[in-house]
């Protein structure tokens, strides 16, 4: 279901909360007297039952009216009684409401009559208190080569109590101007945005537009911007305290992480780009993570650095001078019209038993999570039978076609048009495409380039024409673009993590957490299945804080590994990761970004002593081993 058409029918059903009964009404009523029969208001159709003198009565005997519960039977007399069994929707509606109303009270003040309004409220249901703002805008744009348009806003929002224990806050937007959101200032405010969010003793539901976050888990970790429904409740287990969380919804973009080459003194623009190195991506507004050097910015023309999300570009602003070491790292969605990608998570972690010194004696965490593009390949780019047999094929490989396309020579053409010749590159004969402006003596082509990446293609964008870019041969590894059209693959990534920690002795806690994950990074071929399964884990002690006469000393030491293949959604590494193991980018680069290219295992001892609020000292030893 759409999730514009999903809010609305949610803010219909908060309306009528109050006057729903918990349960649907089922009635069995002896009747006689004069007619029409009084029956229970809001009837289902086709549920009642009509006997007299235990002979059920064909429909066509009586007439019925099922929204006010009246029943005629005209072959009966008064003195004749029914039994009726019927069932009702379990609505309890009043047959008219009105605004609230000011009438005049009059009273006599000494030689005057004076008139004091009086406010009489509306009908309400009892404990409904809802506060409801809002606006809608209408436009009319004209000019003297259009035609007028009408543009449209809508901003709608709920706040308040819609019956006994249950809070709900709804926002509803629907601008049709065609602008983004600002990505140059500290908040941000979305549009075409629908969230609503409803709160009760059970726990809290939010519905439309949200972030879903999964953090208590080492692997099992993920945040995204998504459409759909999220629902998060309290332990119902008696004797146990935790919480549980559950998330379906469409993903809004795809997650990556970039490592961007800065320039000394150049504050921006610094350019992102998708894993096809496709640039001029949309990103989605406020999904990304600026860290410089390690560091968290914050977004805003006064704060650290604004961004573009229509073209993918970022500026550093004059809080943050750019020098040829720094490290800036931007982890990012952006969005793709390639597939629809659903997302399913579960989670729960349980507390059970209490020590003294606060901690729970022991707690178990299980999380589940699912992110898989549609097998359906879209139409709307263009994609053939012949594209989908061509993935099946490939496997986990790259899937090319290329991305010349014969057509009639057009003086008028809205695109550039090549011609083809021949060439020999060593041994091996390449053909070339040349950008023409009159019409050849051969065939001529229509090309779609694509970026590869600097240094791996055969063209190099040279300029712009007419009717478009012009891309010029210069060879093999010198140029950034191919005439070739990369075919996205459908992927699917699954992943379960179990945890757990006990305590048997007072400030010391162990440990553990295993996850295994699933990556399909072609879900329409059954080729290359073998390496997609990988596991990892992680376990060890800690000695929580305890006091001394010098201050308070913590310890842990733990172990983690994760097998070479194994997929995360999101970043668990720390930020400066290649800084601290002294590694260089390439050492752990992939494919995907938050995928581990080999095997690796991490040994780690920490000592922290806290002197005193103000003063402390951490020491960390540790051991990593790739490969």
């Amino acid at each position: 279901m759409h999730p514009r058409r999903l809010a609305c029918l949610c803010l219909l059903t908060l309306a009528a909360l109050p006057t729903i009964s918990q349960d649907l009404g089922v009635y069995a009523d002896t009747l006689n007297g004069p007619q029409p029969y009084v029956l229970q208001s809001f009837i289902q159709p086709g549920t009642e039952a009509v006997f007299h003198r235990d002979r059920k009565l064909d429909s066509l005997e009586y007439r019925i009216d099922y929204r006010f519960g009246r029943l005629w039977v005209a072959t009966l007399t008064a003195e004749d009684t029914l039994i009726v069994h019927y069932r009702t929707w379990g609505l309890v509606l009043q047959d008219e409401y009105s605004a609230p109303l000011i009438r005049a009270e009059v009273r006599q003040a000494g030689d005057s009559v004076v008139q004091t309004p009086q406010h009489v409220t509306a009908l309400h249901s009892p404990g409904m208190s809802l506060s409801r703002t809002g606006s809608i805008t209408r436009g009319v744009l004209a000019g003297n080569y259009r035609d007028a348009i009408i543009e449209s806003g809508l901003n709608v929002q709920l706040e308040g109590t819609v019956a006994e224990n249950v809070q709900v806050q709804a926002v509803l937007t629907d601008e049709s101007t065609p602008i983004l959101p600002e990505g140059t200032t500290q908040r941000l405010s979305e549009l075409d945005r629908v969230y609503i969010e409803i709160e009760s003793t059970p726990g809290l539901a939010r519905l439309g537009d949200f972030e879903a976050a999964f953090t208590t888990s080492t692997f099992a970790r993920l945040g995204r911007k998504v459409q759909g429904i999220g629902l998060s409740a309290q332990s119902p287990v008696k004797g146990t305290s935790g919480t549980l969380q559950a998330v379906g919804a469409v993903s809004r973009g795809t997650y990556r992480r970039q490592r961007l080459k800065v320039v000394n003194g150049v504050q921006g623009p610094y350019r992102l780009f998708d894993e096809q190195n496709q640039l001029f991506i949309f990103i989605v507004p406020g999904s990304e993570e600026v860290y410089l050097n390690g560091q968290r910015l914050q977004r805003g023309q006064t704060q650290d650095y604004v961004i573009d999300y229509a073209t993918g570009e970022i500026t550093l602003t004059a809080n943050r001078i750019v020098h040829h070491h720094h490290r800036l790292v931007v982890e990012y969605q952006y969005r793709t019209t390639e597939f629809t990608r659903s997302l399913t998570g579960v989670a729960s972690d349980i507390d059970i038993g209490q020590r003294s010194d606060g901690l729970a004696r022991a707690s178990v965490g299980v999380t589940y999570l699912r992110e898989a593009d549609a097998r359906t390949l879209n139409e709307a780019l263009g994609f053939t039978a012949d594209d989908e047999a061509l993935l099946m094929a490939a496997g986990d490989s790259t899937a090319l076609r290329t991305g010349a396309v014969l057509v009639q020579f057009d003086p008028e053409a809205p695109y550039v048009q090549y011609t083809r010749r021949d060439t020999l590159v060593g041994e091996e004969r390449v053909p070339v495409f040349s950008a023409i402006t009159q019409e050849p003596d051969g065939p001529v082509y229509r090309i779609s380039f694509t970026r590869i990446g600097q240094g791996r293609g055969s063209y190099v964008r040279r300029g712009r024409s007419t009717n478009g870019l012009v891309y010029e041969w210069r060879g093999p590894g010198l140029g950034d673009y191919d005439p070739v059209r990369v075919l996205p693959r459908p992927r699917e990534q699954r992943m379960l993590d179990l945890r757990g920690t006990v305590a048997p002795v007072p400030f010391l806690e162990l440990f553990g957490e295993w996850a295994q994950s699933v990556y399909d990074q072609n879900r329409l071929s059954d080729l290359h299945k073998n390496d997609d399964f990988s596991a990892a884990y992680a376990g060890g002690l800690r000695l929580t804080p305890v006091s001394t006469g010098l201050g308070t000393v913590a310890l842990s030491a733990h172990r983690r590994h994760t097998g070479a293949g194994f997929a995360s959604f999101s970043r668990i590494r720390t930020v400066e990761f290649e800084r601290l193991w002294n590694l260089n980018a390439q050492q752990t680069a992939a494919t995907r970004t938050n995928l581990t290219p080999e095997r690796e295992t991490i040994d780690e001892v920490t000592a922290d002593w806290q002197a005193s609020p103000q003063s402390g000292l951490s020491l960390t030893a540790g051991r990593l081993a790739l490969g």
